[in-house]
């Protein structure tokens, strides 16, 4: 038996819950959420950003942390990155997986991701034209980095879940993938900036609720990359005709057609050109 499944397991995003909430944890942990929140279509030359988030309650972070650590120790790899794996992309663990490997370790971390996540959501724009309807001074507002409008927009939409579902009165803790080596960036500042926003609507919910981590020591977002990877699949065929890979394909599928108790589990948003408009309308008359 390997060494490592006798060793007591550790989860690092237990022990970043616990740095931040302390004696709180016990008092809070049993309603708090926690939204993991991951990219795709950040890279220059890429047509679609898109926010995606599965939103866990706290108090099974650990449970999931295990089940992806069990699975990458079962199929040899260090940690899951859904387009590497799509693509066998030859500097990764994925190098060596045929393609009937690569779908099924796909469907089992979407099946990971579903049973943890109690809900999951996604919002993309095409970039050319987000640059196209938001220009000048809206840019300010709205984001130079397109990934900064799709999140802002999707951290409105999480705020209106747990209301929802009576969760406001906890704030949620928001995982964003680190988005580069340096602590601070363009990129992170904008994301920060968006959160400062949202604190200004509600506050005492945000500033202290967010933090960047990485991908690699955190199974959550993880599990939301092949959320993200999926939906940007879908955002590319819808908004410009481009055949998601049947990997792609079929996950979304699975995503959308997951009803747990009947309910809606992903809400995945491509924003048209007439809704950008309205957006930019509204921002207008509240000036």
């Amino acid at each position: 038996m390997p060494l490592v499944r006798l060793c007591p397991f550790y989860s690092s995003m237990q022990h970043y819950l616990l740095s931040v909430l302390g004696s709180k944890w016990r008092n809070v942990h049993l309603a708090m959420i926690t939204a993991f929140v991951d990219d795709s279509g950040t890279a220059p030359d890429q047509k679609v950003a898109i926010a995606s988030a599965l939103i866990v309650e706290s108090k099974r972070i650990v449970a999931l942390d295990k089940e992806v650590a069990a699975l990458a120790l079962d199929e040899g790899f260090s940690f899951f990155h859904t387009s590497p794996c799509v693509a066998a992309n030859p500097k990764s663990d994925f190098a060596d997986w045929d393609l009937e490997k690569r779908k099924r370790v796909c469907g089992l971390m979407r099946k990971i991701a579903m049973k943890y996540a109690v809900s999951a959501v996604s919002v993309a724009i095409d970039r050319d034209l987000y640059d196209e309807v938001v220009s000048g001074d809206l840019r300010k507002e709205g984001g130079k980095f397109h990934y900064t409008w799709a999140v802002g927009y999707l951290v409105e939409l999480l705020e209106n879940w747990a209301a929802v579902h009576h969760l406001d009165h906890v704030p949620t803790e928001y995982i964003f993938d680190c988005m580069g080596e340096t602590k601070r960036n363009e990129r992170k500042a904008e994301i920060e900036a968006v959160m400062q926003k949202a604190e200004d609507r509600k506050p005492g919910y945000y500033i202290g609720h967010y933090a960047f981590r990485s991908s690699k020591q955190t199974p959550g977002l993880q599990c939301t990359d092949i959320l993200a990877w999926t939906c940007y699949q879908f955002a590319l065929f819808k908004l410009n005709g481009i055949l998601p890979h049947e990997i792609g394909k079929d996950g979304f599928w699975e995503f959308e057609g997951y009803r747990p108790k009947e309910v809606e589990w992903l809400l995945a948003i491509v924003q048209t050109r007439e809704q950008l408009k309205q957006w930019v309308a509204g921002r207008l008359e509240t000036r």
